[in-house]
């Protein structure tokens, strides 16, 4: 397993006391009262949903515990991470299990937001398919559509089954025969919950086989928090001031980290003599839209339902008024600089620093490494060449060959020896042919030996390549669900 943790785990604790020592400032900024509100709030709401879950989970037979968090004490701090509801693969995983130990090393309260107001499909699976050296990784979704995600929902469970089926068999033929038996009880489950929603079945999925210490709760319910619309409609009808300013922390963003692209690490909103485009969504029956307010018509705001922030917004809010402590996997992590530089501009606080934690396993991690040592052998192919005893008993040779490559390596230098004690050109000229002559031995030796069938795999298509090094598998491919499947 390949584990990001940034910085090191042990520091953690020192930057939540750090954040937590700020949040008096941030609270006189922000208000007090408010934020007091809006954080007690949310963590009820995560409460009565996680409640729930298990309450839907434990209707169709399948248990799951909710954790013991008590009533909300403002002295405790607040840990969050968030991610789309997608079927999680281990690195997110990952983040979570990392939420969940800080949560239980510093007695604070934990929350996994569930970021439902974005696109996507919500049901996609993805397996590897093994035969000798070829592999594919196929695809297909249990999600009866795709779009928002809050509006999608588990198949029919005839369907569901079918499917892992097929999947149990292509990871039997791949020779992950502990992972189709995985894929056999996790199938079990989600037939259990044919036509729940798609971002419940996938948290359920998930705390059959975490050890959490954490709630759960969607974008959307803590969007209906009346305290925390409050604010964003705030920020709405302040849409001059939001979007003029938005776009010019992304420009000096751009310009600070030299980024070319527009686009990177969010497109600038688009202000018109008539209308002011806003980092919020506008969202409906039929999906989502980027929210553009008319100058002429300010909208009323006040009861309205369907508006909902983007991905800069949400952890602007997520950090800054929800918790002490964001966890981000590595891809929050790249763009929550921006975030920072905009809080700071936009509402005048620094919002509390950020932690990153996500690991990678792969299906076939033997068959990676080779790949990965070829491509790392073929960099320094000439140096092995030229420098070939810096090379030996690296295990790169057979030991037949590294007794000849010995020899050669060891003529070498004694011909190198004569050519620093050559006076006359006419002398210097013949060691030089003879040295020339035998670096021409030793490549063509090299080229003939075991080293360029190791090397084979660095000639690999670098679409080939990505297909081993795919990382997005579920989680449960990676578990032995089998020892559960009776609990569940």
């Amino acid at each position: 397993m390949l584990t990001t943790l940034e910085p090191g785990y042990q520091e953690w604790r020192d930057i939540l006391e750090r954040n937590r020592e700020g949040l008096t400032s941030r609270a006189e900024r922000l208000g007090n009262k408010r934020l007091r509100e809006i954080r007690e709030a949310v963590y009820a709401a995560a409460i009565s949903y996680s409640r729930n879950l298990a309450a839907v989970a434990g209707s169709v037979g399948v248990s799951v515990a909710v954790p013991n968090m008590g009533t909300f004490d403002e002295t405790q701090p607040i840990l969050m991470a968030g991610h789309q509801p997608i079927i999680y693969h281990p690195g997110l995983l990952f983040k979570n299990e990392h939420l969940s130990r800080l949560a239980r090393d510093t007695n604070a309260l934990a929350i996994n937001v569930i970021i439902d107001t974005d696109e996507g499909d919500g049901g996609k699976l993805a397996w590897p398919l093994r035969q000798g050296e070829s592999l594919s990784v196929k695809t297909a979704t249990i999600s009866t559509s795709d779009g928002i995600f809050a509006s999608q929902q588990v198949l029919l469970a005839e369907r569901t089954g079918e499917l892992f089926e097929l999947i149990g068999a292509d990871l039997a033929t791949s020779g992950l025969e502990g992972a189709a038996a995985s894929a056999t009880v996790v199938s079990s489950l989600y037939q259990r919950l044919a036509g729940q929603p798609i971002s419940l079945a996938n948290s359920v999925i998930r705390w059959c086989f975490e050890d959490r210490a954490y709630l759960e709760l969607p974008l959307s319910q803590l969007l209906r928090i009346g305290a925390v619309r409050d604010v964003l409609l705030s920020w709405v009808n302040d849409y001059e001031r939001l979007a003029a300013t938005y776009n010019a922390t992304l420009e000096s963003y751009r310009l600070a980290h030299k980024i070319k692209n527009p686009a990177n690490p969010f497109p600038n909103m688009h202000i018109e003599s008539s209308s002011v485009e806003l980092p919020f969504w506008r969202v409906g029956e039929q999906g989502r839209s980027p929210l553009t307010v008319h100058r002429a018509s300010l909208p009323d705001w006040g009861c309205e339902h369907d508006i909902a922030p983007r991905g800069s917004i949400v952890t602007l809010f997520l950090r800054g008024f929800c918790s002490d402590l964001f966890v981000h996997g590595k891809g929050g992590s790249k763009y929550d600089r921006f975030v920072d530089r905009f809080s700071e501009s936009y509402l005048g606080v620094a919002l509390p620093q950020f932690v990153v934690a996500s690991s990678t396993l792969y299906a076939f991690p033997e068959r990676v490494a080779q790949i990965e040592e070829a491509i790392a052998l073929e960099s320094e192919y000439r140096k092995i060449v030229s420098h070939t005893d810096t090379f030996l008993g690296r295990g790169l040779f057979t030991s037949d060959e590294e007794r000849v490559l010995e020899n050669l390596a060891a003529e070498r230098h004694t011909l190198l020896s004569r050519l620093g004690d050559a006076n006359a050109s006419e002398n210097r000229s013949a060691v030089m042919h003879e040295l020339n002559g035998l670096n021409h031995r030793i490549k063509r030796f090299i080229e003939t030996s075991s080293l360029t069938r190791r090397l084979a795999d660095a000639a690999m298509p670098e679409v080939v390549v990505a297909r081993w090094r795919f990382r997005e598998y579920p989680f449960f491919l990676f578990l032995d669900c089998r020892a559960q499947s009776n609990a569940l």
